[in-house]
């Protein structure tokens, strides 16, 4: 527990406000962490909709792909956008579980059926794990980016460099060549 104190004109210390963290306002704000990025990035891909509630609105799996959709610039094949029943959801979430997978992100403890019940854990892991593989992404575009520009430097300086003089470098090989002709016949 931390605690925030002041020192009174006596030189004790009263207690401001102590920090308790409480588990429920961490995952709180860890859920709204997410849902402010996925939102990010809903909006980004131009997308009309929106999460307002990150554990509840990725149950049925539509609003899930639309995200992954925003996050990598990739259709996620065979999801029913108005899925009819649990099973439609569950078929939903793990089409999106399989693409990530397929991209190589790695989504170990949790099913698409924790997905669909809500699990707050496997909500929470979920876009962990996307936020890690975007993460990824960008650093390896930043990465391409500078060997591409170490890639151009390189040409230039080597398109700028003299190119050896052809006529003048036989005129030296002919002269050696004298030489050495002259120099036999002595």
């Amino acid at each position: 527990m931390a605690c925030i104190r002041s020192i009174t004109s006596e030189g004790s210390c009263d207690d401001l406000h102590k920090l308790q963290p409480n588990k429920k306002t961490q995952q709180k704000s860890i859920t709204q962490i997410y849902t402010d990025w996925a939102n990010h990035y809903l909006q980004k891909s131009r997308s009309r909709r929106h999460i307002t509630d990150l554990q509840n609105d990725v149950m049925d799996g539509t609003i899930l792909a639309d995200v992954i959709e925003a996050v990598t610039g990739l259709k996620v094949p065979d999801v029913v956008k108005k899925p009819k029943g649990s099973a439609q959801m569950v078929e939903n979430i793990n089409a999106c579980l399989v693409f990530l997978s397929g991209l190589g992100v790695a989504l170990d403890g949790f099913t698409a059926r924790d997905v669909k019940e809500g699990n707050l854990k496997a909500v929470l892991s979920l876009f962990f794990a996307l936020s890690r593989y975007k993460q990824q992404q960008k650093q390896l575009l930043q990465e391409r980016r500078e060997l591409d520009k170490l890639r151009e430097k390189k040409m230039e300086s080597e398109s700028t460099a003299p190119a050896p003089n052809r006529a003048l470098k036989q005129k030296m090989l002919d002269g050696v060549g004298e030489c050495m002709t002259l120099g036999a016949q002595v």
